[in-house]
């Protein structure tokens, strides 16, 4: 299964780095990653990818991963 590096939006760049997480690269991943930090909050919705372009500050090809439409983090890959 291949893997990716997903932060969260939102918050200063230092502390979302600190928070970085691999987890694999399905939307499944995805829904329950997010679960998990929001201590068990249920969320839903179609998840999709966007790319984002070149972030030079952690070398990653940046894609927004939104659930329902809604921006919820930036992963190092596309799922």
């Amino acid at each position: 299964m291949r893997m990716i590096q997903v932060r969260p939006v939102g918050g200063s760049y230092r502390r979302a780095m600190a928070q970085v997480a691999r987890i694999e690269a399905t939307p499944a991943a995805i829904l329950a990653h997010f679960c998990e930090l929001l201590e068990g909050a249920r969320i839903s919705g179609e998840v999709t990818a966007e790319r984002a372009g070149y972030d030079q500050r952690n070398g990653w090809d940046t894609f927004t991963v939104l659930v329902g439409g809604t921006p919820c983090c930036y992963a190092d890959g596309p799922l």
